[in-house]
């Protein structure tokens, strides 16, 4: 079971997120920058899913956050269009996808599935 950390994602995506990925999924919910890093370190995750403008200034700390928890989780950052230069400044930082906003579930979907590693089924 893969383990994903969504921080600062809102209610209606997370209940989207929870939905189409619970089967063969840990999705853990974390409201704010300092709660993620925390859940990071406990949980592990495969990946985390950041929202940096609800993140605010922060996210690039909490991108600095989580490269020192030492955790080998894929990072797909969320932001609006007009940030996106700011986002693709963080995939060097730790960000491995950025995502402008508007996007299709669908598209987040396909970067999440893509982004998680590849398990193998037994003999």
């Amino acid at each position: 079971m893969h383990k994903i950390v969504a921080i600062n994602i809102e209610g209606d995506l997370f209940e989207l997120l929870e939905y189409h990925l619970s089967p063969g999924h840990r999705i853990i919910r974390a409201q704010s920058g300092a709660r993620g890093l925390r859940l990071i370190q406990k949980h592990r995750p495969h990946l985390v899913v950041l929202d940096l403008d609800l993140a605010g200034k922060k996210g690039r700390e909490i991108l600095k956050g989580i490269a020192d928890c030492d955790v080998k989780a894929r990072v797909i950052v969320l932001c609006e269009a007009v940030a996106v230069q700011h986002a693709l400044s963080c995939v060097g930082r730790r960000a491995s996808d950025v995502i402008s906003k508007p996007f299709l579930v669908t598209e987040l979907l396909r970067k999440i599935k893509r982004s998680l590693p590849v398990t193998r089924a037994g003999p």
